[in-house]
C-alpha cells in the first residue's frame, strides 16, 4: 500500500513540538456494497493523492498514513460484497370476502411483508392476508451482509452469564440440582441444566453456550435485555434461535416470546418450535427512526409452569442495507360476498 509524507505543518502544533499528521477516525471500518458494484472508500486515495481507492469484491484491505514524525496511522477496511435476494412468492391469488390467504416469500435472509391494516402475522411469525377489498402487498427480501455486522454483545453466550439483563435468578451450571421455575443457567449442554432427556442437547451449530430458561410463571417477565448502538434510519433484522427443551412442549404448552425495542412490541407473541430439542430461527424487522440507541428485550408471556422450558441462543441485532434490497408484490383480488 502507497504512504502518504506530510509536509503541512501547522503553526499551533509546532509550538507543543511535533508536526500534524493525518490519521484513521476509525482503526477498524466494517462495511458493505451490493453484488456487481464498486465500493469508494472516503477519504483514501492512490499514489496519485486524487483518485480514491475503490473494490468490487470481499476482503481485508490496509492503508497506511505516514506523518513526517513518524506517527504512522494504519487504517483498515472490512468489505463484505452483499448479494442481491432472488425473492420467490406465492402467486396472486383470488379469495370470497371474509376469507384469508397465506403469504410467503423465500429467496432472502430476512422476508419483510410490508404491513396493512389487513395485514396479521401469526405467533408462528407467518403472515396471513385478509383484505375487504382487492389489495396489492408488497414483500422485500435482505441478505444478511455477514456475523460482524452484529452490534449484540455475547449473543452466542460464548463468554459466559455477562452482558445481559434478566428477570430469572442464575442457576449455576453442572451443579447438584436441576434448575426450578424462574431459573436460568449459561451452558454447552442441556444436562448443564440437570436436566437429562436420553440424549445430547447442545448449543445452536453444536458449540459454544446457549441460554436455558425455566421461564418464570408471570407474563412480561424478561428473559434478556441489552442496550445497543443503532445507526439512524436504518432497517433491522431482531432474532434469536429458540429450542424447546422438554417433552411437555409435545403437549400444546410452549414458551410464548415476544421481540421489543425501546418498549415497542416488534411483530406478535410467538411460542417455540413444536418439535423439542430443535432449533427455530425467530425474527422480525424493526426500522431504527432517529434513534441512536436500542433497549433490546425478549419477554416470556407464559404463566403457565408446562412448556415454560426453552433455550436461546445466537441473539443478533443486523443492520440491513436497503439499497441491497429486493422487492416483489403479490395481488389478492377479493370477491364480494352475493
Amino acid at each position: 500500500m502507497r504512504k502518504y509524507l506530510l509536509t503541512i505543518f501547522f503553526v499551533l502544533l509546532s509550538v507543543v513540538g511535533y508536526a500534524p499528521y493525518i490519521y484513521c477516525t476509525e482503526t477498524v471500518i466494517m462495511d458493505a456494497f451490493c453484488e456487481g458494484g464498486v465500493y469508494v472508500w472516503e477519504n483514501h486515495y492512490e499514489e496519485d493523492g486524487v483518485t480514491p481507492l475503490m473494490f468490487t469484491q470481499s476482503g481485508t484491505y490496509v492503508d497506511t498514513l505516514v506523518s513526517s514524525e513518524g506517527l504512522d496511522s494504519i487504517c483498515v477496511l472490512r468489505l463484505t460484497e452483499i448479494p442481491y435476494p432472488v425473492l420467490t412468492v406465492r402467486s396472486d391469488t383470488t379469495i370470497y370476502l371474509g376469507d384469508s390467504a397465506l403469504l410467503w416469500a423465500t429467496g432472502a435472509d430476512y422476508i419483510h411483508w410490508i404491513s396493512n391494516d389487513y395485514l396479521v402475522q401469526t405467533d408462528e411469525l407467518d403472515y396471513y392476508a385478509t383484505p375487504q377489498v382487492t389489495t396489492q402487498y408488497t414483500v422485500r427480501g435482505y441478505n444478511k451482509p455477514d456475523d460482524r455486522s452484529n452490534v449484540v454483545y455475547n449473543g452466542n453466550f460464548d463468554l459466559g452469564n455477562e452482558g445481559f439483563y434478566t428477570d430469572c435468578e442464575y442457576h449455576t451450571p453442572y451443579g447438584d440440582k436441576a434448575g426450578g421455575p424462574g431459573e436460568y443457567t449459561i451452558a454447552d449442554n442441556i444436562k448443564g441444566f440437570g436436566w437429562y432427556v436420553g440424549k445430547e442437547v447442545v448449543a445452536y451449530g453444536g458449540e459454544g453456550n446457549m441460554m436455558i430458561v425455566d421461564g418464570k410463571q408471570s407474563p412480561n417477565s424478561v428473559v434478556w435485555r441489552q442496550t445497543v448502538e443503532v445507526k439512524p434510519n436504518t432497517y433491522y433484522a431482531f432474532s434469536a434461535q429458540v429450542m424447546s427443551a422438554w417433552e411437555s412442549n409435545l403437549e400444546g404448552q410452549y414458551a410464548l416470546l415476544q421481540f421489543n425495542v425501546n418498549g415497542e412490541d416488534i411483530g406478535p407473541i410467538f411460542h417455540s418450535p413444536d418439535v423439542a430439542y430443535e432449533w427455530k430461527q425467530f425474527y422480525n424487522i424493526w426500522y431504527s427512526g432517529t434513534n441512536t440507541t436500542a433497549v433490546l428485550t425478549i419477554f416470556n408471556q407464559n404463566n403457565s409452569p408446562r412448556g415454560n422450558d426453552f433455550a436461546i441462543d445466537e441473539i443478533e441485532l443486523i443492520g440491513l442495507y436497503a439499497e441491497c434490497q429486493s422487492e416483489e408484490t403479490v395481488t389478492i383480488t377479493v370477491i364480494p360476498s352475493s
